[in-house]
């Protein structure tokens, strides 16, 4: 469940959602003032654009054991450093688990790694990740 309102709604929401849902409940997190670039890469509708003949310098991919882990990282990967937020696949076909792909300069992708890894890390949800330089074209498409 993604829920969206002011904090404390959101809070109150949430205990009620731990208390129904006992130990069928995997992960839940309260994230405040989400960067806007998050909610189109949840749903599938981020543009994604390369100048013909282009490369793109790296790509960052989070894997985590939860959707709100996911979310978390994607939030705080990009208002941590200039680098451009391509999916957040969550849930679906993917055992529960998140995954967040991200591109950008080595550099940026670098300080929105660190971040994002904690932030995941407090809660245990950090399956693993990745920074590939130099991607193949055909990786990202296939990713997006």
């Amino acid at each position: 469940m993604i829920l969206r309102g002011a904090v404390g709604d959101v809070e109150t929401a949430i205990n009620i959602a731990r208390e129904v849902g006992g130990f069928s409940v995997v992960n839940l997190t309260v994230i405040p003032r989400v960067d806007p670039r998050v909610f189109p890469a949840i749903s599938g509708t981020t543009l994604f654009e390369t100048k013909l003949g282009s490369k793109i310098p790296a790509m960052l991919i989070i894997e985590t054991f939860s959707v709100a882990s996911a979310i978390k990282a994607a939030d705080s990967a990009v208002k941590e450093a200039d680098v451009d937020l391509i999916r957040v696949h969550v849930a679906m076909a993917v055992g529960g688990k998140g995954i967040v792909v991200m591109t950008g300069d080595i550099a940026s992708l670098e300080a929105a790694v660190q971040p994002a890894i904690e932030a995941v890390k407090q809660d245990g949800m950090l399956a693993g990740y990745v920074l590939i330089k130099n991607p193949h074209e055909d990786i990202l498409r296939d990713l997006i």
